[in-house]
């Protein structure tokens, strides 16, 4: 609960700074990949998959933020972070025709 209390006002302020930002190479990284219709024989594998890829993802980007850390820069610093996490919904029935059947992703 108190990663969740930290993540949560982040998230905001992540969306609300994009939102008022022109130009979108300036923008945070607010983005996902979602099916909504994923057999419940592949979850397993899934989150297997995810996991993998998620960990060496991250390994990479830490490595780089790690090599890149200097508390005593001249300049101005930030603090920068980066946030994943997977979502597996309750097993549901699945309707003839889904209007949202494909691959969805929103991209800022």
């Amino acid at each position: 609960m108190e990663r969740a209390a930290a993540l949560v006002p982040q998230y905001l302020r992540i969306s609300l700074r994009n939102a008022d930002t022109p130009n979108p190479r300036t923008r945070d990284i607010d983005r996902d990949a979602r099916v909504f219709f994923l057999p419940e024989k592949w979850v397993g594998l899934w989150r297997v998959v995810a996991r993998e890829r998620t960990e060496a993802f991250l390994e990479g980007v830490d490595n780089w933020l790690e090599d890149h850390m200097r508390a005593d820069d001249a300049g101005p610093v930030r603090e920068v972070a980066l946030h994943c996490y997977g979502f597996t919904g309750e097993p549901r029935s699945v309707v003839a025709e889904a209007p949202h059947s494909r691959r969805i992703g929103r991209q800022v």
